[in-house]
């Protein structure tokens, strides 16, 4: 009689393995929010998902699957159950797509009576800058470039392009232990204008292959260094003169990886939150039952979250609304909201085995627990107990064996937050905020269980398939 279960643990565990590696190869192509989306619209596109505009009208029936795009680093994607009719709630999973990382800042070049070519750097949102430290980079994001003469409005076109050098061009290094005594015993704390600016290059060899500041007129003066301009523009296939504004980061060149003695953890880059951002996709993609669906299934991946989600394409911004509103047909999107309800899902605080105190005794999320319910009872997370009952339910009715952790911060800390408060205001869903435990969080490099993306695509599977028979069901005051 244990063959059968021996043969069922075996193909359970392969599909595990194999979502973990499907997983990386998201974020190895996802460096930027910008290369995130494009990923995300090939995953959709793939399985027959249509691209809607968002300055054109809109026309819906059951059955249809469609995504729509804003600024290229938000991307919301629906698709209408067999049985969908306007007025009908919303199954919805948010997530986002944006990670702390540093910035090109708009005048890059950094001046510097030294040998060496540095650029300058914004930090976004609230990383652990010191593991940016002696890590090999490269730069991606968005680029703008003119082409056509340029001679006259009718001849000029401005295009958005993306772009990953791939290649490890930028360090920020140490101090030497030599030269900061003190660092191992008073904490490691770097200037973010003075200590952080990476290295490009050798002024000397810039100067020689004209990488440097140079003379060369076609650039825009004194903005960026004229060798990373042409590098970029080389990337393109493009002329230097042609770029005229970019978007563009810095990212870890070590790609995600399956890791540990036996498999058990991936470890990656930006994995806050490109988990989330893959797990919901998959789910919407795979999820069964659609055609008996009487909701419209949602997937919604915000930019900005880790600066504030105050943005025209972040979640703070009308833009949840207005899709909404028109997926809604209009007049029925009062009656569909309240029969709605929002997943919030961003990665958790797994308990660290050399820190354990950093958690409440009772809510110490272990990595391979599963999906952890956060809660705050000031409302930095938007769970309750009825839409924590209604998710659990869910996952029950799919797999009976499988598990979901709980999360509240320490009294004596403070408690993050995520787009789930957010929109819970702004739109007024009922809302539940989960997340994939890991370590590192905002670190450049996180680690998570190999098993996380198999058990969020389980999860959301499961809030697509039962959420609408349950919630139908369900006796409220």
């Amino acid at each position: 009689s244990s063959a059968p279960s021996v043969a069922a643990a075996a193909a359970a565990a392969w599909k595990t393995a194999d979502l973990s590696q499907q997983l990386c190869e998201f974020v190895n192509r996802s460096p930027s929010p910008f290369h995130a989306v494009a990923e995300s619209r090939r995953m959709l596109e793939a399985a027959g998902f249509a691209q809607l505009r968002e300055d054109q009208s809109w026309s819906l029936r059951p059955n249809q699957k469609g995504f729509v795009t804003r600024n290229g680093s938000t991307i919301f994607a629906f698709a209408t159950g067999g049985k969908w009719k306007p007025g009908n709630g919303f199954s919805i999973v948010g997530a986002h797509t944006d990670s702390p990382c540093l910035r090109l800042k708009p005048v890059s070049l950094r001046e510097s009576a030294g040998e060496l070519l540095q650029c300058g750097v914004e930090t976004y949102g609230g990383g652990l800058w010191y593991s940016w430290f002696d890590r090999d980079l490269t730069v991606a994001g968005r680029v703008i470039v003119r082409s056509g003469s340029g001679g006259s409005s009718d001849s000029s076109r401005l295009t958005e392009r993306l772009v990953n050098l791939e290649a490890p061009v930028f360090k920020v290094p140490s101090l030497a232990i030599h030269l900061n005594r003190t660092v191992n015993d008073e904490g490691f704390v770097p200037n973010k204008e003075n200590h952080l600016a990476p290295i490009l290059c050798r002024k000397l060899a810039a100067d020689a292959s004209g990488a440097g500041t140079g003379s060369d007129t076609s650039a825009p003066p004194q903005r960026h260094p004229v060798g990373l301009l042409a590098r970029v523009a080389e990337k393109l296939g493009c002329q230097p003169a042609d770029i005229l504004d970019w978007d563009l980061y810095l990212a870890d060149t070590q790609p995600a990886a399956v890791t540990g003695l036996n498999g058990d953890f991936v470890s990656s880059p930006r994995l806050d939150n490109l988990l989330s951002c893959y797990s919901a996709l998959t789910a919407l993609i795979e999820a069964p039952g659609l055609e008996s669906d009487p909701n419209c299934r949602v997937v919604c991946l915000y930019d900005h979250e880790e600066i504030g989600s105050e943005s025209a394409q972040g979640a703070g911004s009308a833009l949840t609304l207005h899709f909404l509103r028109r997926l809604s047909q209009g007049s029925e999107f009062e009656t569909a909201v309240p029969k709605s309800l929002l997943v919030s899902a961003d990665v958790a605080h797994a308990v660290h085995p050399n820190y354990e105190e950093k958690h409440e005794r009772k809510h110490r999320p272990s990595l391979f627990g599963g999906v952890v319910i956060k809660e705050n009872a000031n409302q930095r997370y938007a769970t309750n107990c009825l839409t924590s009952s209604l998710l659990r339910e869910c996952l029950r009715l799919s797999d009976p064996a499988a598990q979901l952790q709980d999360f509240v911060i320490r009294q004596d800390m403070a408690c993050g937050s995520t787009i789930g408060p957010i929109l819970a205001a702004k739109v007024g869903l009922p809302t539940i905020d989960v997340g994939s435990p890991i370590f590192g969080m905002h670190s450049i490099r996180e680690t998570g269980a190999a098993a996380a993306p198999g058990q969020g695509v389980q999860l959301f599977s499961a809030f697509f398939k039962h959420f609408p028979a349950l919630r139908e069901a369900m006796e409220t005051q």
